[in-house]
């Protein structure tokens, strides 16, 4: 439409002229209005019900899925753990077999089934049954007692058959088998026993109890559902329902026709949903296939009971829903029957609009202007052609449109030297024109502006501060909530800060502060916001949609950027960083969480080791919560010195007599069960519970040594935050003297790391304990970063070859010509050598022909309880005299 023609709406002023039916119009035009919005409203009440209805049905089916999904994550995950205890459980029962067989075979005549087998049974806490079977099938020894005459023949029975016709050593795990007084369901687990050329001739079998197999459901949380051991034949071993293992009917039955059967085929471990054959309800039923042995466990949960939740929120849903059905009902009658109403109020509004300013233009409805003042024109520097008699609003509009950008009522006017700032205000008048107020807060916004920098931006940085990082953070993630990754939250922490301040003074800090921000704010994006949080604490709200790689690219050059030197003052300093990342909205929906997330991403980078990025992963705050509980636990622990310490046997590796314990610290948590000691002593050295952790082990391995006969020796590991103890070697010979162990029966174990990280003072505390007769090991030799200098460097007396080397020495060339050289070495240098790890007798065999003169592994010794060492001392004894009777006759 024309310029100045009716119904004109200049696009400088808002359209307020009034869009209310006229009076011309009549009661007619008005009845038309209502019938058109009235058949809207309806339109909208149905959309609504049919969106309310149709977000509860996919709420639900979303629901269904998750609840399965869950329960396939929660039995996968059961599974896994079921299936790495049961694996243990065989293992464990597998390694008692080869030990008996080993010393069975060392010494048949004087072989003690019964006391191997009661030692076996008290360290596994367990009961099993041990027999030898010669060549011809006969038992010839029971762990039960005498053998009965005549003897019972095992030689039909399959597990006898397998060994026998067997070429290879495996553990053949029979069938169930069911006794016929007892009624109870027992599992045979058998080793083929060999003569030295190889030979057949015999069995050692341990039988168990088919429940023990299973008696980790008793700390599963699966209500009525099964936890399944059953072998890749089909046929179930051991079966436990809601806790209570089930015989009749499940144990010894063949499933290889099941879903489950059929699945192993194709994978390891999966789900399936199967009706149960025992008790015949449907389950989800994560399996794992074991690594080892022929055997499948399987964790099935009773769907049943996994989907009351879901039926219970179906039927609130369905009450909810028809309840807002009805509200929106009653609604949807109300918005009809006030249809005008609202149209009236909408014209009210308008013509209730009051202006009063320092420049005013009115505008009426032809889009003239009636009205200008003065004030106005200087304030919109309009030059007199436009200002002229009968001016139209289409005049300005044209004068305006490149300078005029209104925002929220505000217009930016450049004057040359500096910008002017007006306030624009407009009034809607009854007949349809507009009246607009124009007022120069040009120092108001200065002034405001000033305030509000010094309000959102870090006063030592210029940074923005948290404030202002909070603002945008809110504002991205109200702006963007549909997309997958629209921004991202980089947490940055410079590493060793608080040593700049301590050395140097807050000044010289304060300096590398500037620097570090100065280069962050050089990386980030002019979309992006860059801010300090507090202290050396850094973070970028990066808006760039293709995350997370634009987080991890950004993450690379800030780490880069940052590790550069800082120069202040003529000092060259270096630091690193670490950096967590949290994306929105995957990591967090709000800003508090997403900010919180990415603190916790960068918790665990600098738990990792520093100069590190991490992005967030919900497992961090299981661990970290976790952590922080297990932490305490262990400080109440060390404090009530509830841990145990246990002791491993050192051996000659010729006499296979033991000549040192290496004393191992244990802990069994009351809830948790064994907390493994890669776990809580990473624990106690990041919390600094290891000093007094290491000191109460000195104390205890100490006072149990001193009872041990000569000349047995105890080897104690000292961690490397113990070397910064000032009185060390004090604090071991004072226990020492305490315990009454004389100084040469005490060999302390240290790491490469202790030596790299404190040489000066890792020389002196060695030094002053070789002068006192302690013994000092190199543990772990091989791994750390240049043993070789520390052998001359330091009075060692022992080195002890990592059993990463020993585990590959059946097959590994490399590994072999490792060891050869490391004894070789030891050997000139007058140093004794000890393998750890050793398992097997082939290990065993190599390093006797190489030379090695110590050896430390499972193959020869657990470690053992204090009140255990006394009876495997007199059995080792015993055994040792029985072998030289035989010897001599």
């Amino acid at each position: 439409m024309p310029p100045g023609r009716r119904g004109y709406s200049p696009p400088l002023l808002e359209d307020s002229r009034s869009s209310a039916p006229q009076r011309a119009a009549g009661e007619g035009r008005g009845r038309w209005l209502l019938t058109r919005e009235g058949a809207g409203n309806f339109l909208l009440v149905g959309i609504m019900i049919a969106i309310l209805w149709g977000g509860i049905w996919w709420h639900l089916g979303q629901l269904h899925r998750d609840a399965t999904a869950g329960a396939v994550r929660d039995s996968g995950n059961l599974a896994r753990a079921a299936a790495e205890s049961i694996d243990q459980t065989i293992t464990n029962v597998d390694d008692t077999l080869r030990f008996m067989r080993a010393v069975y075979a060392s010494d048949p005549q004087h072989f003690d089934i019964g006391a191997w087998a009661s030692l076996a049974n008290r360290r596994h806490n367990v009961s099993l049954e041990f027999v030898t079977i010669n060549r011809d099938g006969l038992l010839t020894a029971s762990s039960l007692g005498p053998v009965g005459t005549p003897p019972a023949d095992f030689s039909g029975q399959p597990f006898f058959q397998a060994q026998r016709s067997g070429s290879d050593d495996k553990l053949f795990i029979s069938q169930p088998i069911r006794g016929q007084a007892s009624g109870r369901w027992t599992v045979l687990f058998t080793r083929r026993i060999a003569t030295a050329d190889g030979w057949f001739s015999g069995v050692i079998a341990a039988s168990a109890d088919a429940s023990w197999l299973t008696r980790l459901h008793q700390t599963l949380e699966i209500g009525h559902g099964s936890l399944m051991l059953t072998g890749t034949d089909g046929v179930v071993r051991a079966l436990s329902i809601g806790g209570t293992s089930a015989f009749g009917p499940g144990v010894g039955r063949n499933i290889a026709q099941s879903p489950i059967l059929r699945a192993v085929v194709h994978a390891s471990e999966g789900h399936v949903i199967w009706t149960s054959p025992v008790d015949q309800t449907r389950q989800i039923v994560s399996f794992r296939r074991l690594d080892q042995y022929p055997m499948i466990v399987a964790v099935g949960l009773n769907e049943a009971e996994v989907l009351a939740p879901y039926h219970q929120d179906v039927r609130q849903y369905e009450i909810f829903g028809l309840c807002l059905t009805a509200l929106i009902f009653l609604a949807g009658g109300l918005l009809v029957s006030n249809t005008r109403r609202l149209l009236l109020s909408r014209q009210l509004l308008r013509n209730t609009m009051n202006a009063v300013s320092q420049g005013i233009i009115m505008v009426d409805r032809r889009g003239r202007i009636p009205v200008i003042n003065r004030r106005a024109g200087e304030l919109l520097r309009l030059p007199a052609q436009v200002t002229r008699r009968d001016p139209v609003i289409e005049n300005i509009v044209a004068w305006r449109t490149s300078a005029e950008q209104p925002s929220k009522g505000i217009i930016r006017q450049p004057t040359g030297k500096d910008d002017l700032i007006l306030e624009v205000r407009t009034h809607a008048l009854p007949d349809g024109g507009t009246v607009r107020t124009y007022a120069d807060i040009t120092e108001r916004e200065k002034a405001a502006a000033a305030i509000d920098h010094l309000a959102h931006h870090d006063g030592l940085t210029g940074l923005a501060n948290r404030r202002l990082l909070i603002e945008r953070l809110h504002t991205a993630t109200r702006s963007t909530p549909n997309e997958d990754a629209a921004c991202a939250m980089l947490c940055i922490d410079l590493d060793g800060f608080a040593r700049v301040n301590d050395l140097h003074g807050h000044v010289f800090g304060d300096e590398v502060l500037r620097q570090a921000a100065r280069r962050i704010a050089g990386l980030a994006g002019a979309a992006d916001t860059a801010a300090r949080l507090e202290g050396d604490t850094f973070c970028i709200l990066q808006a760039d949609a293709r995350q997370p790689a634009a987080a991890a690219s950004m993450a690379a050059r800030v780490m880069a950027a940052l590790r550069q030197p800082y120069r202040v003052v003529g000092q060259d300093v270096l630091l690193s960083a670490s950096i967590g990342i949290a994306l929105f909205p995957s990591d967090g929906a709000s800003a508090d969480q997403l900010l919180t997330n990415a603190d916790t991403a960068l918790y665990d980078a600098k738990a990792a080791g520093r100069d590190m990025c991490r992005l967030y992963d919900q497992k961090m705050d299981i661990r970290t919560t976790q952590r922080r509980l297990l932490e305490q636990d262990l400080r109440d622990a060390v404090e009530g010195q509830e841990l145990k310490v246990c002791y491993q046997p050192i051996f000659d590796s010729m006499t296979c007599r033991a000549v040192a314990f290496e004393a191992l610290v244990r802990w069994e948590h009351p809830t948790r069960g064994v907390v493994p000691p890669d776990v809580f002593i990473l624990i106690a050295e990041e919390s600094g519970l290891i000093v007094p952790l290491g000191q109460w082990v000195m104390e205890r391995a100490a006072e149990d040594a001193s009872g041990w006969p000569e000349p047995l020796r105890v080897s104690v590991n000292l961690s490397p935050k113990q070397f910064l103890m000032a009185d060390l070697s004090l604090q071991i010979l004072s226990a020492l003297e305490r315990a009454g162990l004389p100084p040469h029966r005490l060999s302390v174990e240290i790491t490469e790391g202790v030596l790299i990280d404190n040489r000066e003072r890792a020389r002196t505390i060695v030094q002053a304990l070789k002068q006192h007769g302690v013994q000092i090991s190199l543990d772990d030799f091989g791994t750390g970063y240049s043993g070789l200098s520390y052998l001359r460097q330091y009075p060692l007396d022992t080195i002890k070859i990592d059993k990463s080397f020993i585990r590959s020495l059946a097959d590994d060339d490399g590994a072999q010509a490792i060891v050869q050289t490391i004894l070789t070495l030891a050997r000139r240098l007058g140093l004794k050598v000890i393998a750890e790890g050793v398992e097997t007798e082939a290990q065993l065999e190599w390093l006797r022909a190489a030379g090695c003169g110590q050896v430390q592994g499972f193959l020869l010794g657990t470690p053992l309880l204090p009140e255990e060492i006394a009876p495997f001392l007199a059995l080792a004894e015993t055994t040792r005299e029985s072998r030289r009777q035989s010897a001599d006759a």
